[in-house]
């Protein structure tokens, strides 16, 4: 083994980590993971929503022009 990989396993065998320490890593990764989601999916759903009430006024519109 060369001197780094001896240093990075000593490294991480120093410090055992608990049940309850992972379950809260795993918690705050599924919460940053959501959050991003969320805010990922309410900007898709606003173009989505924006283009479609933009068709509609159009489509409105042209209809409203035929009638006069």
């Amino acid at each position: 083994m060369m001197w780094i990989e001896k240093l990075e396993t000593s490294i991480m065998t120093s410090y055992k980590m608990d049940k309850d320490e992972i379950q809260e890593m795993i918690d705050q990764s599924i919460v940053k993971a959501m959050d991003s989601h969320n805010k990922t999916a309410s900007v898709i759903s606003a173009c989505i929503g924006a283009v479609l009430l933009f068709f509609y006024a159009h489509g409105l519109l042209t209809v409203v022009d035929r009638i006069k």
